[in-house]
């Protein structure tokens, strides 16, 4: 190789080198690198942004000392997919601000070679609304459930899941909603039978009102 070719090819590596740190540094979320053992290589200016941790604070530590203790083990369960090989997409856990608060992370990670390449976005926000919402339906005296549609391959609505509901239509309905949770009426006697899709679909495709009186 020739002597400019050599220094060409130098170039090309520190620009390659600048580059990747200004993206590193640039991107509006939090941005890190882990090895496989867990262990915190370099995270960028938006961890200390959204965590208060620094640089000095985190590089060097293991990933899990800063996740919620109540949220440790689906952690560990989504590392040994990283560890396998395989990339997480949407993955999220809450970890401990250093004021103590907690903060809702969803996390993009994709393992290459010995490292883990990770960029976590703050949707604190998102879920703190979800919690007031959880908390106003399961205070009202009405029953509330939520199903979602099924369908076929060519589209069309063929039954229906259930996703959850609060504690009075349990109660209404002498059902643990626990145990239903995922299933769809066609797998319980305790759902709303076939006779209910056509509406259903009709809600949740047209947005049509519905008013229904039943008797238990």
């Amino acid at each position: 190789m020739t002597l400019k070719k050599i220094k060409t090819q130098c170039r090309k590596v520190k620009l390659a080198t600048i580059t990747s740190e200004y993206f590193f540094e640039a991107c509006p979320d939090i941005a890190c690198i882990a090895d496989l053992n867990g262990n915190v290589i370099k995270v960028n200016k938006q961890f200390e942004t959204i965590l208060g941790y620094s640089a000095d604070d985190v590089e060097g530590g293991f990933f899990g000392d800063f996740v919620h203790r109540d949220d440790v083990d689906k952690t560990l369960s989504m590392a040994k997919k990283l560890i396998a090989g395989q990339t997480v997409n949407d993955f999220t856990n809450r970890y401990v601000c250093k004021n103590g608060e907690c903060c809702y992370l969803e996390w993009n990670c994709k393992p290459w070679g010995k490292y883990v390449y990770c960029t976590a976005r703050d949707v604190t926000a998102y879920h703190r609304k979800e919690d007031i919402y959880r908390r106003l339906i399961e205070g009202m005296d009405l029953g509330v459930v939520r199903f979602e549609l099924v369908y076929d391959e060519s589209g069309r609505p063929v039954d229906h899941r259930f996703l959850g509901s609060n504690s009075q239509w349990a109660k209404m309905m002498n059902v643990d909603f626990n145990e239903l949770i995922g299933k769809t009426a066609s797998e319980s006697p305790v759902l709303p039978g076939p006779g209910f899709l056509a509406e259903y679909a009709d809600v949740a495709i047209n947005g049509t009102i519905i008013e229904r009186e039943e008797y238990f």
